[in-house]
């Protein structure tokens, strides 16, 4: 669903996968960090990465039964965030992760 920030498509794997594969393809920016492999090889994701991790820790802490946050939850997530709209940012930031995808694999996924 829309809080699903790791295995849904946009998600933390689908953008580490991609990184991953670019560290791999294009021989650069080899480090196990994942945020500083995105600011080097796609700083334009940099936000969405530093978004879905974010909210899965955030998410961990307020909601860890993995269902919709409530209210609360969502304002203390968009807090947290620096976002008015938490809801709106995660779409954002999932479709920046499928662009970015369907730009390196000339699919979505």
């Amino acid at each position: 669903g829309a809080w699903d920030v790791k295995l849904a498509p946009g998600g933390l794997v689908d953008l580490e996968f991609l990184v991953h594969y670019l560290q791999l393809r294009d021989r650069a920016a080899l480090t196990p960090d994942l945020g500083a492999a995105v600011r080097l090889l796609r700083p334009a994701l940099a936000d969405a990465h530093d978004l879905l991790t974010s909210t899965l820790v955030m998410l961990r802490l307020v909601a860890p039964g993995g269902g919709t946050p409530d209210a609360g939850a969502k304002a203390l997530i968009a807090a947290a965030a620096g976002v008015p709209d938490i809801d709106a940012a995660l779409r954002l930031a999932k479709a920046q992760v499928v662009a970015a995808w369907s730009a390196v694999f000339g699919h979505k996924r």
